[in-house]
């Protein structure tokens, strides 16, 4: 249940067995053209879990399941007033297919593309890059 303090966010981080990462790319005015893993804001009476899986399917019409219960990256904002949350999953059914109204689209990036991206200004916020570099650590030490 979020804080009253606080807008939860919550995100999956989609890796394909190529080391490729799933992005989406924003619509919505403030962050257009703004690359983003699948993620958004937390309903009333949502897990953070329940929130990552709901919004990597509308957003992707992916079906996703996430590896872990616990997120691979938590973050607070007290600029913005959020708390995100970003999770490792898997996809377990559903074809990519972007939500147009919010998503203009949707795209497997390598690390070293997505690393550049974050250098241009070309990723939506910190905790994006922090929560990939996460998962990337954890395959480069496996």
């Amino acid at each position: 249940m979020p804080d009253a303090e606080y807008a939860h966010i919550a995100g999956t981080v989609l890796r394909d067995d190529q080391g490729h990462y799933l992005m989406v790319q924003e619509k919505q005015p403030l962050v257009y053209g703004l690359w983003n893993i699948p993620a958004g804001h937390q309903d009333p009476g949502e897990t953070e879990q329940e929130a990552a899986v709901r919004e990597a399917y509308e957003e992707t019409g992916l079906v996703v399941e996430l590896l872990d219960s616990a997120p691979i990256h938590t973050e607070d904002s007290e600029e913005k007033g959020n708390k995100y949350f970003a999770f490792l999953g898997k996809i377990i059914g559903g074809e990519l297919e972007v939500q147009t109204n919010e998503i203009l689209n949707a795209e497997w990036l390598t690390f070293p593309t997505i690393k550049q991206l974050y250098k241009d200004g070309k990723i939506r916020s910190p905790w994006i890059m922090t929560s990939i570099q996460k998962v990337e650590d954890a395959y480069i030490r496996h």
